[in-house]
């Protein structure tokens, strides 16, 4: 049995020169600081949204806060899941921010086990 594209070789050699004017959505050069600023930036602004970045932030300066008073820490089902969750989201996000392609939905995934590990 032969692959689909010798089926459709025609159509299938038109959308490959078609794709390869795809446009890169690039916020600049890779690993550059002003990029990094802009990614999370971006990443602020249309990925979490200003609300849920506000709140992941409150909750880390209170857990932050809990910590410098020597309060009680996490136990460890809630330390796992939140070191699980991280573990899943942080290489992804990483790769976002020094890829050369900066657009946000490549990198949507990322926000499920970042959520679990926010709110765990």
């Amino acid at each position: 049995m032969s692959p689909w594209w010798v089926i459709n070789f025609a159509p299938t050699v038109k959308k490959a020169f078609r794709s390869s004017g795809f446009v890169a959505h690039s916020l600049g050069p890779r690993g550059a600081p002003e990029t990094l600023l802009k990614w999370s930036y971006g990443f602020v602004q249309t990925m979490l949204g200003p609300a849920l970045a506000l709140l992941t932030l409150a909750i880390l300066v209170f857990f932050l806060m809990r910590q410098l008073r020597g309060a009680k820490g996490l136990n460890w089902v809630q330390g796992t899941a939140i070191l699980l969750g991280l573990a899943g989201a942080v290489p992804m996000l990483i790769t976002g921010a020094f890829a050369t392609n900066h657009n946000f939905r490549l990198i949507a995934p990322a926000l499920v086990p970042l959520a679990i590990a926010v709110g765990g």
